[in-house]
């Protein structure tokens, strides 16, 4: 108020000094016209005084303005700074100065890149350049340093000041401190990443769908090894199933239906060829979409144990069934050959007793012959269940094997085919049984092709491990297949092939009798082994048999393990022997 008054004073001065100077002009006005004048000038007096009244008051609201805007300006919620072209603090409020922890005295003038961090300061100078280039706001993230040293993460949001030229003379920066905003991003990005991490590192299948456009928001790791690549973004049906619709057992609608509904199934998928057990439930995804979640258990290994656990009980209950018939068999052939030779005994003395041309020889020979018929059965039935009772030895299986197959074919349209290596481990076995299977298994080979055609015979050394095959024990075993290009068989025949009295063939007495594939499996059994088969219509049968075989653990006890084999058997092995030989004869 008194700077207003010194002015007006030093007006009025300066007014009568301009009167002063010319007062000539004055003297030569008429008395009325001075009155005149001086009514005037009263007039406009007051007119100035009321001017100057309403200056001193706009003066004053335009300092509260200016007081208030400098309040405003100083205790903003972020920093406010005037940068000069060449980066120099031209001005700061006082948010600006606390944030970099320095006196708003000494921030003027100097570079803001002594405050920014040496790894952001690329990061600035590229936001100064595409400001000057564009000359439209940009703004950036930066780590800026404080007078101690400390750091914090800031927002900085830069437009340019241009003169009338349009040259730029500064720029002018807002200062935001969004360090607990990054705090927020980096804990939230660390539980990402530690749920990323548990999620890749089990053996499971998790992916996250758009139930509504099919789209594959999410797959971990596990997931993207199975498919080779990382689907997001892709329609689910063809990433899974290789489709280009939709599958026709989606469970999306499902789930949509119900939100609170999970469902667990299991399905097989065709392109992985693995069996999946599912689980599948609706979660809200982090832009609110709901989305399905499935994680998926891949349960291939455990069903083909229940498969082979399965199919090693079959096993184990038909072994049991023919072990049961067996002893049956064996106890019928015993008192049936008992029979038969009081029979045959009546035979021959009725025989003795009938007179040369009476008619009776054929009939008492026809007898006989059925007797013998009926004990060749008996023998064979001794032979299912027990085997045989078989007189192992050291041998050359290869040669066996060639003998009997060359034998079983002499005279057909069916060739033989032989893979047998050099090396073929030996193995202890009764020779003649072992002939006798070869027998039965290409003679069925054999007549399974009546046009001809080639059976392929293979022996091969192989190593077992414990549980590979039912009943063997792990060890080195030699493998016989014997593979023919037959019809093949029935699937719904094969689980009976090796039961007593089962054929396919014509029933008669020494074909289709139905006891040939049985007493291959007890001779087999007999021995330590296995029997087992695979066929396929159209493509041929192939029974497969393992020999346990017979490697001594140096030369010295190989040696002695074949001159025991070539000695005469001992008195119980004789007596073994004359079983064997009895069963074949009676």
């Amino acid at each position: 108020m008194q700077k207003n008054e010194k002015g007006l004073s030093g007006l009025r001065q300066k007014a009568e000094a301009f009167i002063n100077k010319t007062p000539s002009a004055v003297k030569e006005v008429p008395p009325q016209d001075v009155r005149t004048l001086v009514e005037e000038l009263q007039i406009h007096q007051v007119e100035l005084e009321m001017q100057n009244e309403e200056l001193r008051r706009a003066q004053l609201d335009l300092q509260e303005e200016r007081d208030r805007y400098s309040d405003l300006y100083d205790f903003a919620p972020i920093g406010y700074l005037t940068i000069s072209d060449k980066g120099m603090i031209q001005e700061a409020n006082l948010t600006a100065a606390a944030m970099l922890g320095v006196e708003r005295g000494n921030l003027v003038g100097r570079p803001l890149s002594n405050f920014i961090h040496r790894g952001d300061q690329d990061t600035f100078y590229l936001t100064l350049r595409k400001l000057s280039e564009t000359r439209t706001r940009q703004n950036c993230e930066l780590r800026l340093i404080k007078k101690d040293g400390s750091r914090f993460y800031a927002r900085l949001e830069c437009i340019v000041i241009s003169n009338t030229e349009g040259t730029i003379t500064s720029l002018r920066a807002a200062l935001s401190n969004i360090d607990d905003r990054k705090q927020a991003e980096e804990a939230l990005t660390l539980e990402r990443d530690q749920l990323l991490s548990i999620f890749d590192s089990m053996d499971l299948l998790i992916d996250v769908v758009d139930p509504l456009r099919y789209e594959i928001l999410f797959m971990n790791r596990y997931g993207q090894r199975l498919f080779r690549c990382d689907p997001t973004g892709e329609p689910c049906y063809r990433v899974f199933h290789g489709t280009d619709a939709p599958c026709a057992s989606c469970n999306n609608q499902a789930l949509l239906s119900d939100p609170n509904r999970i469902l667990q199934w299991e399905y097989h998928n065709n392109l992985l060829d693995r069996q999946f057990l599912a689980t599948n439930r609706l979660i809200t995804w982090p832009d609110g979409r709901i989305v399905k979640l499935t994680i998926d258990l891949d349960v291939t290994e455990r069903h083909l144990a229940e498969e082979q656990r399965r199919t090693l009980e079959f096993q184990l209950q038909k072994a049991q069934r023919l072990e049961a018939l067996g002893t049956l068999a064996g106890g019928i052939a015993h008192d049936l050959n008992s029979l038969l030779a009081v029979i045959l005994g009546n035979i021959e003395l009725c025989s003795l007793d009938t007179e040369p041309g009476s008619g009776l020889e054929a009939n008492l020979s026809e007898a006989t012959q059925a007797c013998l018929r009926a004990r060749e059965l008996a023998r064979r039935f001794l032979t299912f269940s027990k085997g045989g009772d078989p007189v192992k030895a050291i041998g050359d299986l290869a040669k066996v094997i060639q003998d009997a197959t060359d034998l079983s074919l002499s005279g057909s349209n069916v060739k033989p085919q032989f893979s047998m290596p050099d090396d073929l481990w030996s193995a202890e076995f009764d020779e003649g049984q072992m002939k006798q299977v070869i027998s039965n298994l290409v003679i069925n080979a054999r007549e399974a092709m009546p046009q001809g055609g080639t059976i392929d015979v293979r022996a091969e050394n192989v190593s077992l491990c414990e549980g590979d095959i039912l009943n063997l024990e792990e060890g080195k075993y030699i493998k016989i297949s014997v593979r023919d290009e037959g019809a093949g068989i029935p699937q719904e025949d094969l689980e009976k092939i090796f039961d007593p009295y089962f054929s396919t063939k014509e029933m008669g007495a020494q074909k289709g009798m139905g006891l040939g594939l049985s007493i291959c499996h007890s001779i087999i059994k007999r021995h330590g082994g296995h029997i087992g088969v695979a066929s396929e219509e159209g493509i041929g049968t192939t029974f497969s048999l393992y020999f346990p075989a017979a490697i001594a653990e140096s030369p010295d006890e190989r040696d002695s393990s074949l001159h025991r084999a070539d000695r005469t058997p001992t008195e119980d092995g004789a007596k073994h022997g004359s079983q064997s030989l009895l069963s074949k004869i009676n």
